[in-house]
C-alpha cells in the first residue's frame, strides 16, 4: 500500500504567538477586573434570585478559563518548537489598519453617551466594515443597518436592556 504524502502545514510565526499570550494575560486581567466589579453589585435580597453579579462572574470565569487554555496552547507549540521564527515583519499598513480599528472601538464607546446607540454603533460598523476592505457604497451601509438593528432588536426587545439614546437626540 502506498503512503499518503505528508501535507505541509504552515508554522506561525513566533511574533504571533507572542502577542496571543499578551493578549490573553491582558484578557486574564481585564476577566478579573469585571468579577471584582461584579461582586460589588447590590442583592436584592430574594432567596431565588442569582443576583446581578452571577452573569459577569461565570462570563468572566470562562474568559479566564479561555485565556489559560490560549496560554497553554502557545506554550505548547513554543516547546515544540512549532513556530517560524524568520517570518517577515508585519507591514507598517497592517500596524495602520490594528490601530485605527482599536482607536474606532474607542471612540465608539465613547462616543455613544452623546450620540446614542443606534448613531454610534452604525456609523462605527460603517468605518470598521471600510476599513477592513468593503468600500461598496450601498452595501457597507446596509449591513451596519442590519448589524447595528438586529443587536437593538436582541438588547432591547428580547433581553430589555436599555440603550442610549444619547445627549444629542434627548
Amino acid at each position: 500500500m502506498e503512503q499518503a504524502a505528508e501535507i505541509p502545514t504552515k508554522k506561525t510565526p513566533y511574533r504571533d504567538r507572542l502577542i496571543e499570550l499578551a493578549i490573553a494575560v491582558l484578557l486574564i486581567c481585564f476577566a478579573a477586573g469585571v468579577i471584582y466589579v461584579a461582586q460589588g453589585y447590590s442583592d436584592n435580597g430574594m432567596s431565588t434570585d442569582v443576583g446581578p453579579a452571577r452573569f459577569p462572574t461565570v462570563y468572566g470565569l470562562v474568559l479566564i478559563a479561555l485565556s489559560i487554555a490560549l496560554i497553554v496552547q502557545n506554550v505548547t507549540a513554543l516547546n515544540r518548537g512549532d513556530v517560524d521564527r524568520e517570518a517577515p515583519p508585519i507591514s507598517t499598513h497592517r500596524v495602520f489598519l490594528i490601530t485605527t480599528g482599536i482607536v474606532l472601538t474607542f471612540a465608539q464607546y465613547w462616543s455613544m453617551p452623546y450620540l446614542g446607540y443606534l448613531t454610534s454603533m452604525f456609523l462605527y460598523l460603517c468605518l470598521l466594515a471600510a476599513l477592513m476592505g468593503l468600500r461598496h457604497v450601498l452595501l457597507n451601509p446596509l449591513i451596519s443597518a442590519v448589524f447595528t438593528g438586529l443587536i437593538y432588536f436582541c438588547f432591547y426587545t428580547l433581553l430589555n436592556v436599555p440603550l442610549p439614546v444619547g445627549e444629542l437626540f434627548e
